[in-house]
């Protein structure tokens, strides 16, 4: 099957993206984490990884394609729906787990 060049661009921006997120995180986030204490350094994190709402839009009509097959639809809005629950649980797990 030929790659299209919708594939191809979308590709090219996700390893872009994939480069660039790696270098935050190799200069930025680990010094300014990796002293810290878990309590301290995994709250911003969580708050990041709530964010993870993106995958709804997959069950919105008219925002995606009518061929989107909705065996990778629901499972992925879904999927990222329960990611940004489970980081919110984390996050009220870590704020208020208490060292005696």
């Amino acid at each position: 099957m030929p790659v299209s060049a919708n594939q191809l661009h979308y590709m090219t921006s996700v390893a872009v993206a994939l480069v660039v997120f790696s270098l935050v995180a190799k200069w930025y986030l680990w010094p300014a984490v990796r002293s810290r204490p878990p309590a301290v350094a995994l709250p911003p994190l969580l708050l990041y990884a709530c964010l993870r709402v993106n995958g709804l839009m997959f069950l919105m009509p008219g925002l995606v394609s009518p061929q989107l097959p909705r065996t990778f639809a629901v499972p992925t809005a879904y999927g990222d729906l329960s990611a940004a629950l489970l980081a919110l649980v984390a996050l009220f797990c870590v704020q208020h787990h208490r060292v005696d």
